[in-house]
């Protein structure tokens, strides 16, 4: 899924709250903990999503929800030049009850010149 991020409507943003706490106000982080609610306890949950989601520090705590929930099965750091939008991106498999030691997939694609294949 390509979910939607950024603020969420001013109109909508008091329920989103309420429900996801951990999301920092951001809409992306909302839907894919709803996404990894309704994957279940063997379902997957992939995304192409902006980046800043694994690297800013006000996500910290939508961080460790997440993972209290679900293992990150592979990641790749894509950066620039992946979506028509001006956002930095990233590609994130999800597994529910991912056992804590297996082996996460990642890859370091931000300084590359083509992200195909």
């Amino acid at each position: 899924m390509n979910p939607p991020f950024g603020d969420s409507a001013s109109h909508a943003e008091s329920r989103i709250n309420a429900d996801y706490p951990t999301s920092a106000k951001n809409i992306l982080a909302a839907f894919l903990t709803r996404a990894v609610e309704l994957a279940g306890k063997t379902g997957f949950v992939g995304t192409v999503a902006d980046r800043t989601i694994n690297i800013k520090n006000s996500y910290e705590s939508f961080r460790r929800s997440i993972l209290r929930t679900a293992g990150i099965s592979a990641l790749a750091d894509l950066g620039w030049s992946v979506l028509d939008a001006n956002v930095e991106v990233a590609a994130l498999v999800l597994q529910a009850s991912l056992p804590r030691k297996t082996p996460m997939h990642a890859f370091d694609l931000l300084d590359s010149p083509t992200k195909e294949s």
